[in-house]
């Protein structure tokens, strides 16, 4: 299963870090693997990978955690709204993590 993750706050980041979080740390979607594939044929992540020069694919964790980069994901996010669900709640996760200065981790 795929995950991203969004820390509720610095000290969840940082025990994030080091795989140490505790219950109420991280507010997460789970990504089946159709959906998963879904969102990829739709060049959602190669759009980010490219934007943002992250590398965000099957075999990689990757984060996104800078104000300026959440920004450009959320502008992303919103050229995709309309296509699932997911989206939607991408887009309240990205929200959280600029509110709060955190971030937006993909564990793939």
């Amino acid at each position: 299963m795929k995950v991203i993750s969004v820390p509720v706050s610095l000290e969840a980041m940082k025990r994030l870090d080091y795989d140490l979080s505790i219950d109420g740390d991280l507010i997460e979607i789970n990504l089946t693997n159709e959906l998963y594939d879904e969102i990829w044929k739709l060049g959602f992540f190669n759009e980010v990978n490219s934007v943002i020069n992250k590398n965000i694919d099957d075999y990689e964790n990757e984060s996104i955690d800078k104000k300026e980069e959440l920004e450009l994901l959320l502008e992303i996010v919103l050229k995709y709204l309309d296509k699932d669900i997911f989206f939607r709640e991408l887009y309240e996760l990205i929200k959280f993590a600029i509110k709060y200065s955190t971030g937006v981790f993909f564990f793939f």
